[in-house]
């Protein structure tokens, strides 16, 4: 493997707090966000995408719990929150 990649571990507690290490790349994802598009809210908008999965994936976890239902809760939110895609060259 070449010495291209750098790899950042990135935790987020089920309360949405963020570690050190994660924040400083969220903040570093948002600079080069904000210098691509131009919108001065990047780094902002990135923090709540974040957020958003995390809430999502905490109503994943307690609806686990309560066995099969016949309609999957996420039937209701496909399409609205395209999964987070993030791609480095």
């Amino acid at each position: 493997m070449t010495v291209s990649h750098h790899f950042i571990p990135f935790g987020v507690e089920t309360s949405g707090v963020l570690g050190q290490t994660a924040l400083s790349l969220v903040w570093d994802i948002g600079q080069c966000l904000r210098q691509a598009t131009g919108e001065k809210h990047s780094k902002e908008y990135l923090l709540l995408r974040i957020a958003i999965a995390v809430q999502m994936g905490n109503v994943a976890a307690v609806l686990g719990t309560l066995g099969r239902r016949e309609e999957p809760f996420w039937d209701c939110l496909r399409g609205h929150h395209p999964p987070i895609t993030i791609v480095f060259n």
